[in-house]
Formats: C-alpha cells, sequence, structure tokens
C-alpha cells in the first residue's frame, strides 16, 4: 500500500501530474479547474477511486471504467469525475 500511496499520489506531485507510466505515453493528470493538483486530490482519484474500488469489486470495475470511457463524451473515468481530473497529452 505504501509503494501505492508513493507511485500515485507523492510522484505525480513533483512530477507535474506524471507517473513513470504516464512519462512514457507522454500524458498527464490535471485538475478540470487548471488548479494545481494536490496530494488529496491525487489521493481520491488514485486511492478511493481506483485502488479500493476495485479492490472492493473484485476488479470487475475495470470492466465497466472501460465501457465508460470509451462511452464517454469527455473520455473521462469515474475516478476522474470523482476527483475532478482529467488525462491531457504532453507536448
Amino acid at each position: 500500500m505504501l509503494f501505492i500511496i508513493f507511485y500515485f499520489v507523492i510522484l505525480p506531485l513533483y512530477t507535474n501530474g506524471q507517473t513513470v507510466g504516464r512519462m512514457f505515453f507522454k500524458i498527464k493528470v490535471v485538475r478540470v479547474d487548471n488548479q494545481k493538483l494536490d496530494a488529496s486530490t491525487l489521493f481520491v482519484r488514485e486511492i478511493i477511486g481506483r485502488y479500493l474500488i476495485n479492490l472492493v469489486t473484485l476488479g470487475l470495475n475495470s470492466i465497466v471504467m472501460l465501457v465508460v470511457v470509451c462511452l464517454s463524451e469527455e473520455v473521462r473515468g469515474y475516478h476522474d469525475v470523482l476527483a475532478s481530473t482529467r488525462i491531457v497529452d504532453v507536448y
């Protein structure tokens, strides 16, 4: 759990919303109101919106999230909606 918090919450605070994987794909997490990312926003997005819900639903939410992202006009998962974030390309 400490690694997950470090990788998905702490690391993006110091790398402008990116993890190593996001750097590879040249994307980053930003808030929809264009404010600076903070630890509480990332905690809600990553730990509550992705990790805990995935744990409780035994991974079934991954399938649901894929469908939601594909069908959404804004291309945002429910964890993004919950935390008021979105993914953008890094140029």
